[in-house]
């Protein structure tokens, strides 16, 4: 049967003895065909068959893949359309938030004014304050009165207080000698009138109409006296007065006063 030989030998090695094969011509033919034919056969194999199938098999997987996508992004839209409410909802409560912070900023600069300026005016009320005690001292010198001669003055007042306890005006003072050589009844009467006026000249005019409460001094037994005089009209900035008086009869022989 015709064959076919083929030898191989190296190119270094000349003086050495090349190796041999003999192929049967139809077995090399066979080969040749299959060297050539199989690509060929493979691309029709890959093209219309492998392929196709593999195409299906991928398309399934991306149907697959698409049907869990949108289960999955219907509870994504969901959460979305919550999200969304929700950011509503934020951006109300922050505007609310920044309106009351805006109305509270402002709150805070109009009471910083008002604190100036109520800084301002009590600077004003305490030298008003002063001015009145000023006042006062000059009233008290003009109002005490002048006792000489028959109605001169035997006895003062020492801590003369008076102080308001619910509806009543509690008053006490001690009275004192004001001459070791004076002689001084054992008995007087000690007259507590209680002046109430808006000003210092009404004030003048009350002290003959107001509440008066009479008690009896005795010097040599107790040079203190202390009694309640009925207070029911409680006026918001009126001039309240304690005005005393101690009588040996109708001869006055001490005055005191106190505002209060």
């Amino acid at each position: 049967m015709p064959s076919y030989s083929i030898l191989m030998m190296r190119t270094d090695a000349t003086d050495k003895r090349p190796w041999r094969f003999t192929v049967n011509r139809g077995l090399f033919w066979c080969l040749v065909l299959l060297a050539g034919g199989l690509p060929v056969l493979g691309f029709f194999v890959s093209f219309g068959w492998i392929a196709p199938n593999w195409l299906q098999m991928n398309i399934s997987s991306m149907r697959t893949a698409v049907k869990e996508a949108e289960a999955t992004l219907q509870p994504l839209q969901q959460q979305n359309a919550q999200l969304a409410e929700r950011k509503a909802v934020l951006e109300a409560q922050i505007t609310t938030m920044r309106n009351a912070l805006a109305e509270a900023e402002t709150k805070a600069t109009m009471a910083e004014t008002a604190r100036a300026s109520a800084s301002e005016r009590l600077g004003q009320l305490e030298a008003e304050v002063i001015t009145l005690k000023q006042s006062i001292a000059k009233y008290e010198a003009m109002l005490k009165p002048k006792t000489t001669g028959a109605n001169r003055e035997l006895l003062q007042c020492n801590d003369l207080e008076a102080r308001i306890e619910g509806t009543n005006v509690v008053y006490e003072t001690s009275f004192s000698r004001i001459s070791r050589d004076a002689t001084i009844p054992a008995r007087l009467t000690v007259q507590a009138r209680l002046a109430v006026a808006d000003n210092a000249m009404l004030l003048e005019q009350a002290k003959r109409t107001g509440q008066l409460q009479n008690s009896t001094l005795e010097m040599t037994k107790n040079p203190r006296v202390s009694g309640k005089i009925p207070f029911t009209t409680q006026q918001p900035g009126s001039l309240r007065m304690l005005d005393l008086r101690v009588l040996h009869g109708t001869q006055q022989v001490a005055y005191c006063w106190k505002a209060f």
